[in-house]
């Protein structure tokens, strides 16, 4: 068996990067999008528009689905290249409810220029497809 006609693509480890970051980037984006409408939740509670059993449980299931912006923000931290201490920091900051904002907008611009340096188009929905 003759191997050598085998040719690796040289650019592998910064378009595998490229897709954790995508990966990253669409959870991110649901966490955003939970946290963001778990604050609407909590004001329309406080002003007694909704009871405050409904606004409870709601509450519960958009700190559950937030919890994907944290995979996401532990995704594009590691498509960084970061080092152990670096992931966890990050991981512990997307569970403050102020500082996961900052850290979400942070690795969404990082990762989208890490997708755009990798060749990519930027895409929050269906797959990555590669530039000409």
């Amino acid at each position: 068996m003759d191997l050598g006609s085998i040719q690796f693509n040289p650019n592998h480890k910064i378009e595998a990067s490229a897709r954790d970051a995508s990966e990253g980037m669409r959870f991110l984006m649901i966490g955003f999008g939970a946290s963001a409408l778990s604050v609407l939740v909590s004001l329309i509670g406080l002003a007694g528009l909704i009871p405050s059993a409904l606004a409870t449980g709601a509450l519960i299931a958009l700190w559950f689905v937030s919890l994907a912006g944290v995979y996401g923000a532990y995704l594009a931290a590691n498509a960084f290249g970061w080092p152990g201490v670096g992931l966890v920091a990050i991981v512990v900051g997307a569970i403050v409810p102020y500082v996961k904002v900052v850290i979400f907008i942070v690795l969404l611009a990082m990762s989208i220029d890490l997708i755009r340096r990798a060749g990519f188009y930027i895409s929050f929905f269906g797959p990555l497809k590669k530039r000409a």
